[in-house]
């Protein structure tokens, strides 16, 4: 494989990774509404805390979190001999562990 393909799989596999990255966090913003208006706070923990609603949004959320940060990393690095695409990836990459830390 060239570096053309090489850096074309990394773009897309980052896009993915960031596509994947966010469907929980939207998720969790989607359903906060209904929990925080209409249940009582008896059922919030029941759902939440006694039967691991929200498990796998560790088990599967968690590493995608991660890798939406190492993999436009990871890209940035590899292009940082093309400047105008390294900064945007990086900053890509910043945005994404700012989102995380927020």
């Amino acid at each position: 494989m060239d570096i053309r393909g090489f850096l074309l799989f990394w773009s897309v596999l980052t896009a993915i990774v960031a596509a994947l990255s966010l469907g929980p966090s939207f998720a969790h913003v989607l359903e906060s509404v209904p929990r925080l208006t209409r249940w009582r706070p008896s059922l919030w923990r029941e759902t939440t805390v006694f039967n691991a609603q929200f498990q796998f949004f560790a088990i599967i959320g968690a590493p995608l979190d991660l890798a939406a940060i190492v993999c436009p990393g990871l890209l940035a690095w590899m292009l940082r001999s093309d400047r105008p695409a390294f900064w945007w990836v990086l900053a890509a990459t910043v945005l994404y562990l700012l989102a995380l830390g927020a």
